[in-house]
């Protein structure tokens, strides 16, 4: 979520070419991530994923 949210606050004055430009690296990014790999794998082996926790939300961080 906290990618989307990025995304649409840095993309929202942009031109959509531009846009989807920055997605498809975002994308490609987090398929390379822990998270899609264990979403993946626990999908393959028909077991329910196990994701390391979030971290604590703090006031500092923009929502």
């Amino acid at each position: 979520m906290a990618t989307i949210k990025s995304q649409l606050r840095n993309d929202a004055d942009g031109t959509c070419a531009d846009s989807v430009t920055r997605a498809e690296g975002v994308m490609l990014q987090a398929f390379r991530g822990a998270d899609f790999v264990e979403g993946v794998a626990s999908h393959l082996d028909k077991r329910s994923p196990n994701f390391p926790s979030l971290p604590v939300r703090s006031s500092d961080v923009p929502v």
